[in-house]
């Protein structure tokens, strides 16, 4: 097997992945080092691993679900300059499943024993599909306020379900004490980070490139603690430095007025953030306390921009999606949520080319 190599997404060190939780020189989060050209794409491959690559890995077997390839919907509510990727179409109904396909894969082929997963929802959900697929073990702490459809989901997958909030030092404990690798969202202020699972991510830039058929103005995308985003960034990225495009999209980053880190710190010309105080809101899956500076880089760098949505705003945006036949969670609605809300500003022309990321479907999520 090939060596992989990690690269900080803030000073650019670079190391092996051996450990993972984040940069030895400065503690930033970790992602993939890019390949010099693009994979050729390998249509005998399944769901995203078909335009993924093999990541630096030799010998990689990939897990999946058939995952990705979501559609691209056009001219919503009238605006024929918008569309809306929908990630609902996913295997277990979110973006998800791009996410642990890659962790499940890489999980197995590291050697580790299963997965842990620290989640409001979507992620365990995915994670316990993608355990199962992969014949791994799975750990799974669940926010409390998670809808109990997704408990009883995975747990009709044969896992138990501790609910908690998470704390970093038990992901640590798993990966070093249990063999579990934390194929989870990162968390900065508690220093986890899991630089594979963004890998699925990208694959949404390379789709978005080839349904569109060019590179849009804008891509909207409900921010938590922001790996979505960076990772989507990193897609679009690659494909400029490979020459397939000559431009990238301008990231808009979407969260709720009730849990806004990446908004404040982009106000305060922060390259980190501080913790902030989560409101109550609808937006249940992106209500988190701070945001990993690989995210404030991904929209700096692409002369991105950040609004923060109310539960009304994301309220009128599902009506809107409903109104087109889209059945969307609340915190995947908030990137169109973000879409208007970012024209009423000027901060998006009407004449730009938008794609919202609705990152999930609303059956098991009540709104």
């Amino acid at each position: 097997m090939a060596a992989i190599v990690l690269q900080c997404s803030m000073c650019g060190a670079t190391q092996s992945a051996e450990l993972f939780f984040g940069c030895g020189e400065c503690g930033s989060l970790l992602h993939l080092v890019s390949p010099p050209n693009r994979p050729v794409p390998n249509p005998s491959r399944p769901g995203i691993w078909s335009g993924l690559g093999t990541l630096g890995v030799d010998d990689l077997t990939p897990v999946s679900l058939d995952e990705g390839r979501t559609p691209l919907l056009c001219a919503v509510d009238g605006r024929e300059a918008h569309y809306i990727k929908f990630e609902g179409s996913n295997p277990t109904g979110s973006w998800k499943d791009r996410f642990h396909a890659v962790n499940a894969t890489m999980a197995r082929q590291l050697g580790y024993r299963g997965l842990s997963v620290v989640s409001t929802g979507n992620s365990a959900l995915a994670a316990a599909a993608y355990a199962n697929r992969s014949r791994l073990q799975l750990r799974v702490r669940l926010a409390t306020r998670a809808p109990k459809t997704i408990v009883d989901a995975i747990r009709d997958f044969g896992f138990e379900v501790e609910f908690e909030d998470g704390e970093a030092l038990d992901l640590r404990r798993d990966l070093i004490e249990n063999g579990l690798f934390p194929a989870t969202m990162s968390l900065p202020h508690d220093g986890v980070a899991n630089p594979f699972g963004l890998e699925g991510y990208k694959t949404i830039a390379y789709e978005i490139f080839e349904q569109l058929g060019r590179v849009p103005d804008w891509v909207a995308v409900p921010v938590g603690c922001g790996d979505g985003l960076f990772g989507i960034a990193k897609g679009f990225d690659e494909l400029m430095r490979w020459g397939v495009v000559t431009s990238v999209p301008r990231m808009l980053g979407v969260q709720s007025d009730q849990a806004a880190p990446l908004v404040a710190a982009l106000a305060g010309g922060r390259t980190t953030t501080t913790r902030t105080e989560v409101g109550h809101t609808i937006a249940l899956s992106i209500a988190v306390d701070s945001v990993g500076n690989h995210a404030i880089a991904a929209v700096r760098q692409t002369g991105g921009s950040a609004v923060a949505v109310s539960d009304s705003q994301i309220s009128d945006a599902l009506a809107v999606l409903r109104r087109e036949g889209i059945a969307a969670e609340p915190s995947s609605a908030a990137a169109w949520a973000g879409v208007s809300s970012a024209l009423s500003q000027s901060i998006i022309s009407a004449t730009d080319t938008v794609v919202a990321v609705v990152t999930s479907n609303a059956f098991r999520w009540a709104s």
